[in-house]
């Protein structure tokens, strides 16, 4: 996943992901999957508190570090990107490894094709 993606949804499925590892490490006594837990927790929160202080006008995006017009393109990407995390995430609740890999590489080809146009999903 891009780190500069600050939509709400994607801090809410980051959130539920938290806290599902530190559930389970709680359950199992790993410190460490708490610890990432909790750490997604957190990365959740701020990822939502930025979805938040963005101001979306048509064709543009407003933000503390400046005004971007969006490329053609942008919400398709950001729906696949945040599809392909949830699809990571049911897979790994699951157990099942070909849906986490097809989740990754959905992510893969949002983000490699967001790096090429230049443009922020």
């Amino acid at each position: 996943m891009s780190d500069n993606n600050t939509s709400t949804l994607k801090s809410y499925v980051d959130s539920a992901t938290g806290t599902v590892q530190n559930v389970v490490g709680n359950l199992i006594g790993s410190t460490g999957d708490q610890a990432e837990g909790q750490a997604k927790q957190r990365k959740a929160d701020a990822e939502y508190d930025a979805s938040h202080a963005t101001a979306k006008l048509p064709g543009m995006t407003a933000s503390t570090s400046g005004v971007a017009k969006d490329h053609p393109d942008r919400t398709a990407g950001s729906w696949n990107q945040t599809a392909g995390s949830a699809k990571e995430f049911v897979g790994g609740v699951i157990g099942s490894e070909n849906l986490k890999q097809q989740g990754r590489q959905q992510n893969l080809v949002c983000t490699v094709f967001s790096h090429q146009l230049g443009v922020r999903v």
